[in-house]
């Protein structure tokens, strides 16, 4: 009995485990701008494991990395030690739009489930995701226009 328990033990932690992000049913991933910022945006979001962050020159602009050390606004959202997305157990991507710049708007959600059963919040974020010369994906700040302008410039 001891070995099957320990057997059992040891298959379930030799898998790798990584963060799920959903993709609600309304988002067209048959868009190949929009399944590629998806793809983007998931891998990101899965790199925040507890307190350690991500290398965000993979993920961010070398003009924002160069600014700013965390170059996301959103990591210490709720707290200034501890990554916000991190605490998020799940992650949803609940809108994703095509912007005329080339840009794909991507809103997403985070939280996790309480104890009665009941979606806690911590984050709703508007990711804006947008190729490089290279035609490499990164997160960029629309700072210059407000999302409105943004969206009704199609």
């Amino acid at each position: 009995m001891n070995k099957l328990f320990l057997l059992l033990l040891i298959i379930t932690f030799s898998f790798k485990t990584q963060a799920q992000v959903y993709i609600n049913p309304g988002v067209d991933t048959t868009d190949v701008s929009i399944k590629s910022a998806v793809e983007f945006y998931s891998k990101y979001i899965t790199e925040f494991k507890g307190k350690k962050l991500p290398d965000f020159t993979k993920y961010w602009s070398t003009e924002d990395c160069k600014k700013y050390k965390v170059p996301d606004p959103g990591v210490y959202r709720l707290g200034g030690d501890y990554p916000t997305y991190s605490m998020a157990e799940i992650k949803t991507t609940y809108y994703a739009k095509p912007l005329k710049n080339g840009t794909i708007l991507l809103k997403t959600i985070g939280g996790y489930i309480d104890s009665l059963k009941r979606l806690d919040v911590l984050y709703i974020s508007n990711n804006f995701i947008t190729k490089d010369t290279k035609q490499q994906l990164h997160f960029t700040k629309n700072l210059n226009k407000s999302l409105k302008e943004l969206i009704n410039s199609q």
